[in-house]
């Protein structure tokens, strides 16, 4: 059971999506740019904060597409900039928007006026991923635990989410394994896909709420003593059962390099199809997780 666990996390993570990424110099600033849109006319981003920045390339030249603002309106200066690099290609620039659908359309039409041949395109999607590993404690808060014994937990989850379109949604597909304790002989393994909304989404920090909904949960526990007739002889039970909990918890992301972040989460907290066991949920874990 555990073999075919490992496996489905296996077939998750070859889905993962790599955006394709390059250095550019422009103006003297060294950027590392998303290609969204490839062509004889070429469509680039980057986010800075919460802000995405625009670039268009053609051949070796690359201009920044801006818009700044001046007494209260925009002057956007993008459009004088993109007539002289189309130069007289006969489309109009007055309608176009400093937004990712506007300019990829205008690429996109661009590069087919100019190149029979050319096919519209995206070259990269905008979805990115996260892949983190954590550990901490449990009280295992919906498995019946009458001495609310602790027990360590690991884990690791795979995080996909689109940070242009959707950057507060996410969801993530965990892998979770939970030990016996002295008094407590229960484990599990456990394949959840989670969903995740991000309250606060800040470039260096993010709080947020998730949701297991579904989970695949493999499991190993004794018999309690107190159940067992004098005589009989404790056995071990095991259990596999897929279940669609709706099991909620918080948890935060805080930056600490380029692209690796240190998680904090409090799992799981309250769910509407099972049961608290009677004790308080203990359910925490600390871990680092980091951008593909």
């Amino acid at each position: 059971m555990k073999r075919f666990v490992l496996l489905l996390m296996l077939l998750v993570l070859s889905f993962g999506a790599v955006q394709a990424q390059e250095s550019y110099t422009v103006n003297g600033e060294t950027l590392i740019l998303q290609e969204e849109v490839v062509g004889p006319l070429t469509l680039l981003w980057t986010k800075d904060n919460e802000n995405l920045r625009f670039f268009m390339k053609k051949g070796e030249t690359i201009n920044e597409l801006t818009s700044t603002k001046k007494d209260g309106e925009y002057q956007a200066e993008y459009k004088d900039t993109v007539r002289q690099m189309i130069g007289d290609a006969g489309i109009s620039v007055d309608p176009l928007k400093l937004s990712m659908p506007s300019l990829r359309s205008f690429v996109n039409r661009y590069n087919s006026s100019i190149d029979s041949s050319y096919v519209p395109n995206d070259k990269v999607s905008s979805v990115k991923t996260r892949l983190g590993f954590f550990g901490g404690i449990s009280n295992n808060p919906f498995v019946s635990n009458p001495e609310n014994t602790l027990v360590p937990i690991i884990g690791a989850e795979f995080e996909v989410f689109d940070d242009n379109f959707a950057p507060r949604h996410s969801i993530f597909f965990q892998l979770r394994q939970s030990f016996k304790g002295s008094d407590f002989d229960y484990t599990s393994t456990q394949f959840s896909l989670n969903y995740r909304f991000k309250v606060v989404n800040k470039p260096n920090f993010s709080l947020y709420a998730q949701s297991k909904l579904v989970t695949l949960n493999y499991s190993k526990s004794i018999q309690n003593p107190d159940d067992v007739n004098a005589g009989d002889t404790l056995e071990e039970v095991s259990a596999t059962a897929v279940d669609a909990p709706l099991i909620f918890g918080i948890g935060s992301d805080i930056r600490v390099t380029d692209k690796g972040y240190i998680t904090l989460a409090y799992y799981d907290i309250v769910s509407i199809f099972f049961d608290n066991q009677g004790n308080f949920p203990i359910d925490f874990a600390v871990g680092y997780k980091f951008d593909l």
